[in-house]
């Protein structure tokens, strides 16, 4: 008799955990993918066989019908945090666009940038030169231009890179 319970009770667990399947880590964060996180059919999410409760889930995850709108939208990610003994899920948006032309912006923003700052820089303390002397002043500024144009261009190349980088990875494919 106790066999058959057993059977029965495992047959049953078994049924009620079929319909649940795991979220694959392409849709989690790099930090919530050591977590297992499974949603039902009826858009309950669990993280390590633990329901997650609604109002530690991202308002956007809260509605009937929202995990297969979040699958679709391909463009969004959850992360997996702790509270205390339970779990919270974030829904964290890509910006939308795309790498190449995220890197292209990302480097001419962060490369014009920085000569941008520095010519302006340049313009303040030369201001006082051309109201005394303009003709003077254009001779010192065009110098003083091409002197600090060389000492910042490793900088903004730099600034370049790191900013294209980051829009690229943050922009993602289109």
């Amino acid at each position: 008799m106790l066999r058959k319970l057993a059977a029965v009770a495992l047959c049953a667990a078994s049924l009620s955990c079929a319909s649940e399947k795991t979220i694959a880590a392409q849709y989690l964060l790099a930090s919530s993918q050591r977590y297992n996180v499974t949603h039902d059919d009826n858009g309950i999410l669990k993280v390590n066989g633990q329901r997650v409760h609604d109002y530690d889930l991202d308002p956007s995850l809260r509605k009937p019908g929202s995990i297969q709108k979040f699958f679709e939208s391909n463009r969004s990610k959850l992360e997996v945090s702790r509270i205390g003994n339970d779990y919270a899920i974030k829904r964290h948006e890509q910006l939308k666009g795309g790498g190449a032309v995220g890197a292209w912006l990302g480097s001419a923003l962060g490369f014009g940038g920085v000569h941008g700052i520095t010519q302006g820089i340049v313009a303040v303390v030369m201001a006082p030169l051309y109201v005394v002397n303009a003709p003077l002043a254009y001779g010192v500024h065009a110098g003083v231009t091409a002197v600090t144009t060389a000492l910042v261009q490793p900088v903004a190349i730099t600034a370049g890179v790191v900013v294209g980088i980051t829009a690229a990875v943050a922009t993602g494919p289109i």
